[in-house]
């Protein structure tokens, strides 16, 4: 790819073709659980402690993501 159809790209905010997007990015998590963690276990960490917030009328969100062996 020439440089000015390169340069295009990025002046609109877009990667050019072929390069790495998300290849230095790096991530936080604010726990990581074991595959012994049970639900009660994750909600105790993770959602528990909202409950008081969400009852005083603030918004609150939790975002779960992993693999789960349950049928």
């Amino acid at each position: 790819m020439d440089e000015e159809t390169e340069q295009k790209f990025r002046t609109k905010g877009y990667h050019p073709p072929g390069t790495y997007r998300h290849k230095h990015k790096k991530y936080q998590y604010d726990y990581v659980f074991g595959p012994r963690a049970t639900q009660i276990d994750v909600f105790e960490q993770t959602t528990k402690p909202l409950l008081e917030g969400v009852l005083d009328g603030y918004n609150a969100t939790v975002f779960a993501y992993g693999v789960s062996n349950r049928p």
